[in-house]
């Protein structure tokens, strides 16, 4: 019973061998695209699949080398984050 938890909260989420963050994004940004194209300039939609199937695979590239890729890419943008401060400072300061 200890291995099935050690192994659920060791293993990131994936997707078809794929992160499951940037995994969503391509699909999300090509089916984006696709709609986009179709209704604007009338295109085949099987380029969008095409592209999608192959920036799936280097994603699965990716998440070989670096598994961790969606924990990376969710710190990141908490990195990012202003921190809301109660007097004015320069840059990015915590002055509560």
């Amino acid at each position: 019973m200890r291995t099935v938890v050690m192994r659920a909260v060791s293993e990131p989420q994936q997707i078809f061998w794929a992160p499951l963050l940037p995994a969503g994004c391509n699909v999300f940004v090509n089916i984006s695209l696709m709609i986009l194209c179709i209704v604007l300039c009338d295109v085949n939609p099987l380029p969008f699949f095409v592209t999608t199937i192959i920036g799936h695979a280097v994603l699965a590239g990716y998440g070989l080398r670096d598994p961790h890729l969606s924990s990376l890419m969710a710190a990141w943008a908490e990195k990012r984050k202003k921190t809301v401060n109660l007097i004015a400072t320069k840059g990015n300061k915590f002055v509560p």
